[in-house]
């Protein structure tokens, strides 16, 4: 996914019409780098990723920003999944 899309997805994940990356990282709690560049991490658990693209094809909007986005500020697998599952949305 190109850094564009990944913006733009996480953008539309948090509710915007638009934004930029340095928004988003205070947002999410996520370093631009990681969110622009980063992969999915080999030491973490799979599930971070999965419930990250699994929240963002399946939970509201209200209960993402009430529990989901919350819950895993700062944990960048989860963002990734975030912006992986909003792709082609």
């Amino acid at each position: 996914m190109n850094t564009d899309n990944r913006t733009l997805n996480l953008c539309k994940a948090l509710g915007w019409q638009g934004g930029t990356i340095h928004q988003v990282a205070e947002a999410t709690g996520v370093d631009t780098g990681t969110l622009l560049y980063g992969k999915p991490s080999s030491e973490s658990t799979a599930s971070d990723y999965s419930l990250g693209w699994f929240a963002a094809r399946s939970c509201s909007f209200e209960y993402n920003r009430d529990h989901n986005f919350r819950a895993f500020h700062g944990v960048a697998d989860f963002w990734l999944g975030v912006a992986e599952g909003f792709n082609g949305y």
